[in-house]
């Protein structure tokens, strides 16, 4: 047998190199609707009324980081809606963080508040070869807030479908495959609250670091799911707060009330773990009630619902 020389041994294994380095599973977006809402209004019976609408979006496949929030005031009730949102879009993964919040009361006859926000995740794709896929994260939602998540094909088999329970939340840890086609990816967080005259009425919903992996997801960036916690949450008293962002110089971390009123601010502190003994700035223990810790640094944000009991 005459023997092949290794340039020929070579050529004639690089075709089936080829095939194996073509045959590994890509995320290849192809539309996508991500975009955050909030709207705040405020009336009553004798034709007065205010109203504030603030929204956002992106045209494009980038990473998206934005914020909104409305209000809507008479002298005697008012509308307050919030949203939040930080996500991209990877070739081996998507990963997406956000929040919704509606506060609203009135306090006087013939008066209302109305409030709403949205955050919302649409993502289809092509998925170049069959891959199996992760769903990980944390979704929850309060009162008047509700979620869902949704993976389809564009033939409208459902892969997954998910609601978030009522006042509650979930740690999701969902898996399966999928066959190389095209697909949609749908994350959405709503809140709405309406009060009537003397109500008060409220709503949130958050999405928590919620990753989409396929199986072959390796080296995924640092800090792209940067983690905030509090524990324990509900507190009686007081409460340790945990991130691993590194602060930037518009870094900004502080706890606000659910009017947006700032409560303790923590931007200064230099430690990544805070013992919050639940009082505010004037050293004054806060009353029962839900709280946000809200973190911005730079394009990057997380939002977490602290409640205090007493």
């Amino acid at each position: 047998m005459k023997a092949r020389s290794l340039p020929t041994l070579f050529a004639l294994a690089l075709p089936f190199m080829l095939s194996v380095s073509a045959s590994r599973a890509d995320i290849v977006p192809t539309s996508q609707n991500r975009y955050i809402r909030a709207t705040g209004d405020a009336y009553d019976n004798f034709g007065a009324s205010d109203s504030e609408l603030d929204t956002a979006s992106t045209a494009t496949f980038g990473p998206f980081v934005s914020n909104a929030a409305a209000t809507g005031t008479l002298p005697d009730a008012f509308g307050t809606g919030t949203a939040i949102q930080s996500s991209s879009i990877f070739p081996t993964h998507i990963i997406a963080s956000g929040s919704s919040s509606a506060n609203s009361e009135s306090y006087f006859d013939d008066n209302y508040g109305l409030s709403d926000g949205r955050s919302h995740v649409e993502v289809t794709f092509d998925l170049t070869a069959p891959s199996g896929y992760t769903i990980t994260g944390e979704m929850g939602g309060f009162d008047g807030g509700f979620g869902q998540l949704s993976l389809r094909d564009d033939q409208s088999t459902w892969y997954v479908t998910y609601e978030t329970p009522f006042n509650g939340s979930d740690i999701l840890n969902l898996s399966g495959t999928l066959a190389a086609g095209s697909y949609t990816l749908t994350i959405d967080v709503r809140s709405d609250a309406y009060a009537d005259p003397y109500e008060f009425r409220y709503g949130f919903s958050e999405f928590i670091d919620v990753l989409f992996a396929l199986d072959a997801a390796t080296g995924i960036p640092a800090g792209t799911a940067q983690t905030l916690t509090v524990a324990p949450n509900p507190t009686r008293g007081g409460t340790v707060i945990s991130h691993t962002f590194t602060p930037t110089s518009s870094f900004r971390f502080a706890v606000y009330d659910i009017r947006g009123r700032l409560v303790r601010d923590f931007t200064n502190v230099a430690a990544r773990r805070i013992e919050w003994n639940g009082r505010d700035d004037s050293g004054r223990r806060v009353s029962a009630g839900t709280y946000f810790l809200k973190l911005a640094n730079g394009g990057e944000n997380a939002l977490r619902k602290i409640t205090i009991l007493r």
